[in-house]
């Protein structure tokens, strides 16, 4: 009697302890799809002509390294990370329908040139004292906005690109 109580006993467990792996796996299960909100609410307004301001929160950036002199496979590598900002980057973008549009962020402003500006989006290129080229992607229906940069920091490839939310 005590060997089948002992049986029972260790059956039930076992099925408690795989209980809980399964219901560990789902609850802690991520399907690598994560999503951020506007900070701000714009009442369905749509966005002005002239001057447009994005809030990025999250920054994902990639970095080149070669670990070894030689080049091969197994040294070549692309790390990335990202950020989930608790301030988030706000750039402005002024005088967009005038011949001189700018950008303004945290480093001051600058002029930008405007590849593109019809109902759809807004293409803006960016270019450093360096010469390295920065782009932002305005897409007015939707309100978000996709900025990128590529160059290369201290002689290794560089990439940053982020979406973020325009009003």
């Amino acid at each position: 009697m005590k060997t089948e109580k002992s049986k029972t006993n260790k059956g039930l467990i076992g099925l408690v302890i795989i209980a809980l792996i399964v219901g560990g796996y789902f609850y802690f299960k991520t399907s690598g799809e994560q999503a951020t909100t506007a900070s701000f609410q714009d009442n369905g307004q749509k966005l002005s002509e002239d001057i447009i301001n994005c809030e990025f929160d999250v920054v994902s950036s990639f970095d080149y390294k070669n670990q070894k002199d030689a080049l091969s496979e197994e040294n070549r590598k692309v790390y990335y990370e990202t950020s989930d900002s608790k301030t988030p980057n706000l750039i402005t973008f002024a005088g967009l329908s005038t011949k001189e549009p700018k950008i303004k962020g945290n480093d001051g402003d600058s002029p930008v040139i405007m590849l593109k500006n019809d109902a759809e989006s807004v293409v803006l290129v960016e270019q450093n004292a360096f010469g390295d080229m920065f782009t932002y992607t305005i897409f007015k229906q939707e309100k978000v906005a996709v900025w990128h940069k590529a160059y290369k920091l201290v002689a290794t490839p560089y990439a940053l690109l982020s979406m973020g939310y325009c009003y």
